[in-house]
């Protein structure tokens, strides 16, 4: 019996809260305080209990990496997201000849549900078809969603749909690598970058060091969700600061969110909005960390709160 098996049983049979004290337990094997959070963990996981309460119809356009581009346009960043080069309903009505030798096709309401084309494949067209349509149609199904995404399932409103846009690459032909900087009431705190993360197809690594930088580029001695290397240095990335500024823009009407950006030689354009980075599970050390990020979140009331 796999361990994601074992979550859904878990989710099915416990309490939203009980469940994600069961969560936290797991993966940062200590006790989760609901009435009192301390660390940047637990804060994470009071948000995936409250986030869908307090700003959902917001929430879902952002999370949606088509209606995005509303918000974007509404911040005047709009020119900060990569070209669009269509918007289906179906697979069938995609015309691949219409497609540039480079692009992206994504599921607008997914987590992975991708197809990178960077120029080197072989394209079986039906098999691509074929290929979003299971996708689309689970990403339409507010069920199925439920017990893919469990206690984060809140961000599927059922109005997926299929998106192509631009493929990001640099100037010497390598895949635009995308850093996430993490906002916190608005105000960027850090930003990590993944070292050796994508392949010559695109796609990220199973296994590479992530560091993690002030907004002013100094390095932050933890680990991140994956340990880091202070032994490889580091270029601050061309208008870095263009990126925290940005960051700052796009993070203003949230608590908390980690903003993915890629930088092409300076152009910065948005990846996504995260709510909730690899669904907290992420382990931060030395522990210390733990609590300092979680002193720079402030959680915000509930609305039946008085």
């Amino acid at each position: 019996m796999n361990k994601d098996y074992l979550k859904y049983l878990a989710y099915k049979a416990l309490p939203l809260e009980s469940y994600l004290k069961l969560m936290y337990k797991w993966y940062h094997g200590g006790r989760l305080d609901f009435d009192n959070p301390k660390r940047y963990s637990e804060k994470l996981f009071w948000l995936k209990k409250y986030n869908g309460e307090n700003n959902l119809a917001l929430i879902r356009k952002c999370y949606d990496k088509y209606r995005v581009r509303e918000y974007m346009q509404e911040k005047g960043l709009i020119e900060h997201m990569p070209e669009l080069y269509g918007v289906y309903n179906s697979p069938d009505e995609i015309d691949f000849s219409k497609f540039p030798t480079k692009y992206v096709i994504k599921i607008s309401q997914s987590c992975g549900f991708n197809y990178i084309n960077n120029g080197n494949v072989d394209i079986d067209e039906e098999r691509i078809k074929q290929e979003l349509l299971v996708w689309l149609n689970m990403a339409k199904d507010k069920t199925a969603m439920k017990k893919a995404y469990k206690d984060e399932h809140y961000y599927f409103d059922g109005n997926a749909v299929i998106i192509c846009e631009e493929y990001l690459e640099c100037k010497n032909g390598s895949p635009c690598v995308d850093m996430g900087v993490f906002c916190f009431n608005g105000e960027p705190m850090f930003a990590c970058y993944d070292i050796d993360a994508i392949d010559e197809n695109g796609f990220r690594k199973k296994s590479y060091y992530r560091n993690t930088y002030t907004p002013d580029w100094e390095l932050i001695p933890v680990d991140l969700g994956r340990k880091r290397n202070e032994g490889i240095f580091v270029e601050k990335p061309k208008n870095f600061d263009k990126m925290i500024e940005i960051s700052k823009i796009i993070s203003k009407d949230f608590p908390f969110v980690r903003v993915d950006l890629y930088n092409r030689d300076g152009q910065i354009f948005l990846g996504e909005i995260t709510f909730i980075p690899q669904g907290a599970s992420q382990k931060i050390l030395p522990i210390e960390f733990d609590y300092k990020f979680g002193e720079y979140l402030a959680l915000p009331k509930l609305r039946n709160d008085k």
